[in-house]
């Protein structure tokens, strides 16, 4: 096991490297999540109050982490797969944990970088304190995203081409990012099924960690934890079923 840690830190630094040099990556993370908050608060962002401001974050870090998760893990692999990218590396490596660990700690590190500077810019621009939300951010950014990040292997499964699959799956993202109203008093069905809308988890998962840096305790605790314990038991199992083979031309 300790040879797949050491293997998966070299795949980590691969990673890296095309992530970060990337710039269509930064388009989905950082400047359609900084437009529509402009927009969406255009004259009333002097107006904020703290719990207002925290909770738009907690919104734009769900759509962050969702669509790194989307073109990081879910298309990111299956274009690795089409291009015999994920065959040669497991051929170096002799297994797909590597491979799939190096990639999920770069999305983590990818996805630090982005919370951090989304959340510092937008508190010099709204005027507001960032600091437990910088050390709550750091937290999701691990706690939180590497189960959604298991999640999105379940398309990593899928016999599609990943050109086929990333326009379906932003907009699915899209959809999930504005379904996130939520009643945890469970008076509707639909309440039921949001427990378990990754953008509701988010959200919630980061007020739990944030409430619990400030000491302050959250009745939510249950609702986060077991959606994030069934994504990672879905990720598990997709990780099984993921073929190393290129789909292209069949």
């Amino acid at each position: 096991m300790l040879a797949k840690i050491l293997k998966s830190y070299e795949f980590f630094l691969v990673f890296n490297k095309e992530v970060f040099y990337n710039k269509f990556s930064y388009l989905w993370t950082l400047v359609i999540p900084g437009f529509f908050l402009v927009i969406n608060t255009w004259g009333i962002g002097s107006s904020f109050t703290y719990s207002e401001f925290r909770d738009v974050m907690f919104f734009y870090w769900s759509f962050i982490i969702l669509m790194t998760a989307a073109n990081g893990i879910g298309v990111g692999i299956l274009d690795m797969r089409d291009n015999n990218y994920l065959k040669t590396y497991k051929y170096i490596s002799g297994s797909k944990t590597p491979i799939l660990l190096g990639r999920i700690e770069s999305q983590c590190f990818f996805l630090l970088v982005n919370i951090i500077f989304f959340t510092l810019v937008s508190g010099f621009v709204f005027n507001q304190p960032t600091g437990s939300l910088l050390l709550t951010g750091a937290f999701v950014s691990v706690l939180v995203a590497i189960p959604v990040f298991l999640l999105l292997l379940i398309v990593t499964t899928l016999p599609f081409e990943s050109n086929s699959v990333a326009q379906v799956l932003i907009l699915f993202i899209i959809m999930l990012a504005n379904l996130t109203s939520f009643n945890s008093d469970f008076q509707l069905m639909t309440d039921y099924i949001q427990v378990f809308n990754p953008a509701v988890v988010i959200g919630n998962s980061a007020t739990v960690l944030h409430d619990f840096f400030l000491g302050n305790s959250n009745s939510m605790f249950i609702i986060s934890v077991v959606p994030l314990i069934l994504y990672s038991l879905i990720g598990m199992l997709a990780y099984y079923r993921l073929d190393i083979i290129s789909k292209k031309g069949r």
